[in-house]
């Protein structure tokens, strides 16, 4: 069964409204901050490894990859240096978090959003390995 947009949104608007709605951003959310997409980020790797991204690049097992052959220490450097240069507000993510969200799940690798519910009180749980999960 298909769901039309107008549908959709009455929907979602409802469940935001009663605080029974999860919120996912992707890394992208970060874009207008200056921060780089997770291709952008890689860049660099992927020079050095004569491999160019696409669309249909696996950009995890292009980080595993140059990992493998720089190490660890190397691949942390490279994200390292693209995202902790920058501590730009983003107007997006202060807008959605005014929202009553039951939880925010977010593959960013920069820490915008956590910083914009810390300055608004609000707790967070940061998990950024699996060890986290259990």
């Amino acid at each position: 069964m298909t769901i039309g947009k107008d549908d959709f949104i009455r929907f979602y608007a409802t469940q935001v409204q009663s605080d029974d709605m999860s919120l996912f951003l992707g890394a992208g959310i970060s874009a207008s901050s200056g921060y780089p997409t997770w291709s952008k980020l890689l860049e660099p790797c992927a020079k050095l490894l004569n491999i160019e991204i696409t669309d249909s690049t696996n950009l995890f097992k292009l980080s595993q990859y140059y990992a493998n052959q720089y190490g660890i220490p190397e691949l942390k450097k490279v994200i390292n240096n693209n995202i902790n240069i920058l501590n730009k507000q983003n107007d997006l993510i202060a807008e959605l978090t005014n929202f009553n969200f039951k939880t925010i799940w977010t593959t960013n690798f920069d820490t915008l959003v956590e910083k914009t519910l810390a300055d608004k009180n609000i707790l967070t749980n940061i998990i950024s390995d699996e060890k986290k999960f259990t």
